[in-house]
């Protein structure tokens, strides 16, 4: 049975709320307790207006497992969720020590995050749904669904990966890892939230988020304790090389991903 726990809007000012107005939920996984939203219909008919066991019935609206990156939270997924939620069943959890679940006693690493989720896929009783999934949210997904191909309908990555970093056309990506996870950048953000601030200002030039957006990123890591799984997984790119190579290895497997069925579209 899942448990579920009330949640403190932590973050939460009137706009916060305003941007993010979804139902809070929480559940105890492998000694972590993570947040996550579960917004839309989940039985035939619902958000239809067409009754259950009626001629007229629609297909299972289609279910959508949405992973954020580093260093954001299911916050990124907030306007996606609201155009969707009509007609999908929308899943985001935050991964722990980001958004707002708590915060473990240490940083996990992407292996343990990949179990957590995978776990919450059990726990919620998924075996039919889309990944959709952004920068670290790609091989952590992965490594999750790899475990169970079977139940995967399709796959939408953006700015992600599914390999460790080799060769020479790396070494951005190497240098970035070893500043960002440097105990110098970690005094910065523990000062002033510079790599959240930083990050999300250089990733997002054509069209500049508004302040009350740049806000509700921020908020969860107002804690300076919370800042540092930002850190960790930025250092991660280097550390979890055997985690990424199982994952590139088992791509394999969703080459028996079964395909939605016929007339069967999100959104619709």
């Amino acid at each position: 049975m899942i448990r579920q726990h009330p949640v403190e809007q932590t973050a939460g000012d009137e706009t916060l709320a305003r941007l993010y107005p979804f139902e809070y939920r929480r559940i105890d996984i492998a000694g972590c307790r993570v947040h996550y939203l579960d917004e839309g219909p989940r039985v035939h008919g619902a958000g239809t207006g067409l009754p259950p066991g009626s001629g007229a019935d629609p297909l299972p609206p289609t279910t959508l497992l949405l992973l954020h990156g580093n260093p954001t939270w299911s916050f990124l997924y907030r306007e996606l969720i609201l155009l969707l939620r009509d007609s999908c069943r929308c899943i985001a959890p935050d991964l722990p020590g980001f958004g707002l679940s708590p915060r473990p006693p240490r940083p996990l690493r992407p292996a343990e995050h990949a179990e957590i989720v995978a776990a919450l896929l059990d726990r919620l009783g998924l075996d039919d749904y889309l990944l959709v999934a952004h920068d670290w949210g790609g091989p952590i997904g992965l490594g999750a669904v790899q475990q169970r191909p079977r139940a995967l309908r399709g796959l939408v990555l953006s700015n992600t990966f599914a390999w460790p970093l080799r060769g020479a056309d790396a070494w951005r990506v190497r240098l970035f890892s070893l500043l960002a996870g440097s105990p110098p950048a970690a005094l910065a953000s523990w000062c002033c939230n510079a790599f959240l601030a930083l990050g999300l200002r250089l990733a997002i030039r054509r069209r500049p988020l508004a302040t009350a957006v740049l806000d509700g990123y921020r908020a969860p890591f107002r804690e300076r304790a919370r800042r540092r799984a930002i850190h960790a997984l930025a250092r991660e790119l280097r550390h979890s090389a055997a985690f990424l190579a199982r994952v590139e290895q088992g791509l394999w497997s969703f080459a028996v991903m079964r395909p939605l069925d016929a007339g069967r579209k999100v959104g619709h």
